[in-house]
């Protein structure tokens, strides 16, 4: 019964120790204490709110790189693996400086290879209403396009390597130059001219000019890499010199060059500069090398003229075009394409850039 009675006060005594004490009066003389006992309460409330935030913090982060690898992961497949081939991976690729090949240690652009593909799609949707996702022969003429564009941009990525080695340049003007050129012959404005663009190509003005730029490099690397041409070259100018004649010179060369005649052109005719700088001539006289039509070398000599026409002739030196050391490079292993393309394809429709 003693031990009942004691465990009974016991209880009671608990009881009386969890009932809540009452605030005693506040002073100045306790005001302190008070105050130590009210932010002691809170405390108990602050550091779980300071755990919760860092824990949204980690858990953001991690989030986030799980988006982001999830991100990479997806534009990888799609690029590298179904060669997907549309707008909105254009603009990724522009933003993000992804390989689509490799060119003697020379990193090709994906955005590049696409601006090139693309456009020629386009060109064939709008221009040629031809519908290759349904066309029997539909996708052996995208591997057409698809090898082409490859091959283009390769080749503008080799050369601009090389043009950096051999300290070639090309300028604004060059490719303001260039673009003015054509616009003027198709007797349009600049603002008609990019809705041209724009309509038959999908390119801004901008794109376009980087494609001129590419194209210019091509063609002034051209001259550096054939030593045969050069070699030839000074054999030509050298026998100009002692006065021989353009047919002389073509009897003396052989197959290595040709010559051809040309009566009553246009002294304004396109053919980027062979009929006005015959027009310039004197008579009887031949001119310096010519490149601006980018395929090899042109000595003219002029016949007779009228005021609108113009009889010449000309000795032409050809250039290897790039694809011939893309050949080289490709059969040395030190070209890599980082997608899947055919060898070779033939093309099933006429159209396309060029």
């Amino acid at each position: 019964m003693q031990l009942l009675n004691k465990e009974i006060m016991k209880k009671i005594q608990i009881k009386k120790n969890k009932q809540e004490v009452k605030p005693t009066r506040i002073t100045n003389e306790t005001v302190a204490q008070h105050r130590e006992s009210i932010l002691a309460g809170g405390r108990k409330f602050k550091y779980p709110v300071q755990y919760s935030k860092y824990k949204l913090i980690i858990n953001t982060i991690i989030i986030s790189l799980i988006a982001i690898i999830i991100g990479i992961v997806f534009i990888w497949h799609q690029l590298y693996v179904a060669r997907a081939e549309n707008s909105f991976l254009h603009r990724v690729t522009k933003v993000l400086p992804l390989p689509v090949a490799k060119v003697d240690g020379k990193s090709v652009r994906y955005s590049d290879y696409l601006t090139q593909y693309l456009s020629q799609v386009h060109f064939m949707q709008t221009q040629e209403s031809a519908n290759l996702q349904k066309d029997r022969n539909g996708e052996q003429q995208l591997d057409y396009y698809r090898l082409e564009s490859m091959e283009v941009v390769a080749a503008a990525a080799y050369a601009k390597k090389i043009a950096k080695q051999e300290g070639i340049t090309v300028s604004d003007e060059e490719v303001n130059s260039r673009i003015e050129a054509q616009y003027k012959k198709a007797d349009s404005s600049e603002g008609n001219f990019q809705n041209t663009l724009m309509s038959y190509f999908n390119w801004t003005l901008d794109e376009y000019k980087e494609i001129i730029r590419d194209r210019l490099y091509v063609e002034k690397v051209k001259y550096i890499l054939d030593k045969d041409a050069a070699s030839l070259k000074s054999s030509v100018e050298k026998m100009i010199s002692e006065g021989k004649t353009l047919q002389e010179i073509k009897d003396n060369l052989g197959d290595q060059v040709s010559l051809v005649s040309r009566e009553n052109l246009p002294k304004s005719n396109d053919d980027r500069g062979i009929s006005s700088t015959a027009a310039g001539l004197e008579i009887g006289k031949v001119s310096k090398a010519l490149t601006e039509p980018g395929d090899g070398y042109y000595y003219i000599a002029k016949q007779s003229e009228t005021s609108d026409t113009v009889t010449y002739s000309y000795i032409h030196i050809p250039v290897q075009p790039m694809s011939s050391y893309l050949q080289k490079l490709k059969d040395e292993g030190k070209l890599k394409y980082y997608i899947k393309l055919p060898d070779s394809v033939k093309p099933v429709v006429e159209g396309g850039v060029n």
